[in-house]
């Protein structure tokens, strides 16, 4: 609750949340006496990228890139990446094992 207290201070407040997805809000009061006036902040669809990583259908989204799916999709791209440059990878013995790369291990 001291978040929200110190919240209550403020005039404009924008916050996200990270989590298995994002999300986000943003909390305007012109007016001290008024209510405050809250909107969903829908950051996660923001497009960064034409291409993947994918989240909710769109590729290249906010969510897709800090997702674990989207986390696990950059490092399998890295790791080809420096195999093919004959580069060594400390958490992947060989270039079989980088389609086995998930959120959780690899």
């Amino acid at each position: 609750m001291e978040i929200l207290e110190q919240a209550r201070a403020l005039r404009i407040l924008i916050f996200l949340t990270f989590g298995t997805g994002m999300g986000g809000g943003i909390i305007i009061t012109a007016d001290y006496t008024l209510a405050p006036t809250i909107s969903q902040a829908e950051v996660g669809h923001i497009r960064l990228a034409d291409e993947r990583p994918r989240a909710y259908g769109k590729n290249g989204s906010f969510e897709g890139f800090c997702s674990g799916t989207g986390i696990a999709f950059i490092a399998k791209r890295i790791v080809k990446e420096k195999f093919a440059l004959n580069q060594p990878v400390s958490f992947c013995k060989n270039i079989r094992n980088a389609d086995r790369i998930t959120p959780r291990c690899c």
